[in-house]
């Protein structure tokens, strides 16, 4: 049986703690990490805070209950957390979403940021509950915005 290599980007690599910025815009080299990566590093971390990446791959955090902040500001190919629960801030504050956005029957205990987030496809926040509010100032949807149950 073959074992695949550890993962050695920047982002597994990260030992710090989930409230320190990993900013990869200064280092072109480790900016690419894979969507894979950045679950598990909010997994590990119990959030994140990354600033310059350009996820490879769609980020799907899966149902899973997220303690710590989570601020991204990257470029993502898609973006889910569906039925994620979150006790912080969420953050994505000048991303870039080529697909889409999708929240459906999140729950969000602060705020969700989408300040100057672009969006290629759609942003979904159906049956999502963000008892902070949702902040998207300057927010450009492509697609479509859809938002029900709130």
């Amino acid at each position: 049986m073959t074992t695949m290599p550890a993962c050695t980007c920047a982002l597994c690599s990260f030992a710090g703690p989930a409230s320190e910025t990993l900013d990869l815009s200064k280092r072109p080299a480790d900016r690419q990490v894979d969507a894979a990566c950045v679950a598990g590093a909010v997994a590990r971390l119990k959030g994140l805070c990354l600033t310059g990446a350009v996820v490879r791959g769609d980020l799907e955090l899966d149902h899973r209950v997220i303690e710590g902040r989570l601020d991204l500001a990257c470029t993502f190919n898609a973006f889910r957390a569906q039925d994620e629960t979150f006790r912080y801030i969420v953050d994505l504050t000048g991303s870039v979403v080529k697909g889409d956005l999708d929240f459906r029957g999140a729950v969000l205990d602060r705020a969700l940021v989408l300040d100057g987030v672009e969006v290629g496809g759609s942003v979904v926040l159906w049956d999502t509950k963000a008892t902070g509010g949702i902040k998207a100032e300057q927010l450009i949807v492509v697609g479509s915005f859809t938002a029900r149950g709130m």
